[in-house]
């Protein structure tokens, strides 16, 4: 066996389950005893870091209220109204009309990492882009218009009428 230049680590998400939802951190309202053995046999990091969430959350109203200290576009909603300024996901103020919420995202996280830089920080950084409804900046899907076409690639039924510009 070689030897190791730092720990394993184990990231286990569930969905819609909040760090604040398992017996090891205190909660008595589920039963959860293979994560809590697990934590009682690795490390559980439950301070030194600060804690960022930009994106999606849906297991709360407020990631504030569940161990997270700096929280950007986080909430009860799974999806925004739009992919497009003003975009109806709060708490994020509305950027410049028609600014596309995916970029705004990322620009969010640049700021966070560079603001704690000199910090230890967990990010967690879930896209909503997946979601519901689907909408692609106008210079994206005329790209991939294009290679449609060239390749004679069908395109994907789709339920959501905001799919295509």
């Amino acid at each position: 066996m070689s030897e190791q230049a730092g720990p394993n680590v184990l990231h286990i998400v569930v969905d819609d389950l909040g760090v604040m939802d398992v017996g090891f951190m205190g909660d008595t309202r589920y039963q959860t005893p293979n994560i809590d053995r697990l934590a009682s046999q690795g490390m559980v990091f439950t301070e030194g870091y600060l804690v960022a969430q930009v994106g999606k959350w849906h297991i709360g109203k407020d990631p504030t209220t569940q161990g997270v200290a700096i929280n950007v576009a986080g909430g009860h909603n799974g999806g925004p109204g739009t992919y497009f300024s003003p975009y109806q996901v709060e708490p994020l103020e509305n950027g410049p009309r028609g600014e596309y919420l995916t970029d705004r995202l990322t620009t969010e996280v640049i700021k966070i990492m560079e603001a704690h830089k000199e910090e230890k920080f967990f990010l967690y950084f879930p896209f909503y882009t997946v979601h519901t409804p689907i909408m692609g900046k106008p210079e994206l899907i005329a790209i991939l218009d294009a290679w449609r076409k060239k390749n004679n690639a069908p395109i994907p039924s789709e339920p959501n009428p905001q799919y295509r510009p």
